[in-house]
């Protein structure tokens, strides 16, 4: 707008007449959008923005909002959007970052369209922790209901979980302008401390109506009846089966996973209760063949150890020996990277096979193990593309029936400081992991 323009542009002559500038607008524009110009013009606004010195100009967020002329006018949209999100404007960022998402800029550079979608992540995540937050304290929810509202509503609470994966995955292929570096450190610094404050909130109201409940949670599927009530039937209806048991899938990523599978599965979504402690090995046993019936903890030299029907499960080896055991009819175990690579054997084999069970421990393994946060982040990304692709494969070679679930799910913070951690429960420690003691 005339009355807004930097007095450095004073000079410029511009046509009075609206049509005349309307010409001109659309001259741009078609220079920008035909496939054969845009590179002129990529290479025309960038040396005028550099001899005009545009970008050193003071130009406002509201009389640029709906500029496409120049690359630094993006700068300055995002510099106002981190402002917003600091200040807890939400929506006014997200909105400004789902509109410039798809500009011609953000087109034309990549790190442009990561910055402006980590930035809508960002707001979208905050919207619906402070969402959450209200329904904590207004809804007089029991421990039931707590799990519906995270996993079973219209809006579930998971979303805040995987908006948060998704922004630090984000992060990972981001790499901050020096100018606006400042900001995005903040920013960054507010999205990680509101997780984590979200995350202890909603611990805390869980675990306080968990206990008032006696440890039941009603209505809700076990996770020791997943093999009796979602397997099983199955076999006896004679479908071909593959149980996936991923290690640390995590409920929302389950969700993902199945988006889009629609169109060539039918899919169903469903919470279970794990069982605790949450690690691997009562995990893992709690999907097995009789662990309806009930299963013990017993102390051992190298830890924790589960006793079901009177054997010892003490790794993947003997709960899949276990599982064999008990399944009558065909029976095969595979790794998920073994899916992936099908060979002239294994597809002979698996002809032969009723149940078939794909196992994965990687991201649990990272998890636990790694120190390379990012390459955790990247491989949580990476299985969902994986899992599907598996799915694919299967289907090929006669699979009807798939049921996908996990031992146990996790938070994940890049680091614990002092408020998260546990005092010694005392007794004897057989196990301490990052989620249990």
């Amino acid at each position: 707008p005339e009355t807004a323009r930097p007095s450095a542009l004073g000079t410029v002559t511009l046509p009075e007449k609206p049509v005349q500038l309307d010409a001109l607008k659309h001259l741009c524009e078609t220079w920008r959008n035909r496939v054969d110009f845009r590179d002129g013009y990529v290479q025309a606004s960038r040396d005028l923005e550099e001899a005009a010195g545009i970008a050193q100009m003071k130009l406002n967020k509201d009389d640029v909002e709906a500029a496409k002329t120049f690359p630094c006018i993006e700068s300055v949209l995002i510099r106002s959007a981190q402002t917003f999100l600091l200040e807890g404007r939400m929506e006014e960022a997200v909105c400004l970052a789902e509109s410039r998402k798809k500009s011609f800029w953000s087109r034309e550079q990549p790190e442009l369209l990561l910055r402006w979608s980590a930035l809508e992540l960002a707001g979208r995540f905050m919207m619906k922790a402070t969402k959450i937050r209200g329904g904590i304290k207004s809804l007089e929810l029991s421990v039931a209901e707590m799990v519906r509202a995270y996993a079973l509503f219209s809006e579930p609470w998971m979303m805040a979980d995987r908006l948060h994966r998704h922004w630090e995955s984000r992060l990972l292929n981001l790499d901050p302008d020096e100018t606006e570096e400042d900001d995005f450190e903040k920013l960054m610094a507010k999205v990680r401390r509101e997780y984590a404050d979200l995350a202890d909130e909603l611990n805390r109201a869980f675990v306080e109506r968990f206990q008032k409940a006696g440890f039941e949670i009603d209505g809700i599927l076990p996770q020791t009846r997943i093999f009796c009530d979602r397997v099983a039937p199955a076999l006896a209806k004679k479908k071909k089966t593959v149980f996936f048991l991923v290690d640390a899938l995590r409920y929302e990523m389950a969700s993902e996973l199945l988006e889009g599978m629609d169109k060539d599965f039918k899919v169903a979504l469903e919470p279970a209760i794990s069982s605790l402690p949450s690690i691997p090995p009562s995990g893992m046993a709690s999907l097995l063949p009789g662990a309806e019936k009930g299963m013990e903890l017993a102390s051992a030299k190298s830890g924790l150890t589960v006793v079901l029907e009177g054997r010892v499960l003490k790794d993947r080896k003997s709960r899949l020996a276990h599982m064999e055991e008990k399944v009558s009819g065909g029976f095969m175990a595979l790794k998920l990277t073994d899916v992936l690579r099908l060979g002239a054997k294994r597809k002979k084999k698996m002809k032969e096979a009723d149940l078939i069970v794909v196992t994965s421990q990687e991201i649990d393994r990272l998890g636990e193990e790694g120190d390379d946060h990012a390459e955790t982040r990247r491989w949580m990304d990476d299985m969902l593309e994986q899992l599907r692709r598996s799915i694919r494969i299967l289907a090929k070679q006669g699979v009807e029936h798939f049921i996908i679930t996990a031992d146990h799910g996790y938070l994940f913070a890049d680091q614990l400081d002092s408020g998260m951690l546990m005092d010694s429960p005392g007794g004897t420690a057989l196990e301490l992991h990052p989620r249990v003691w």
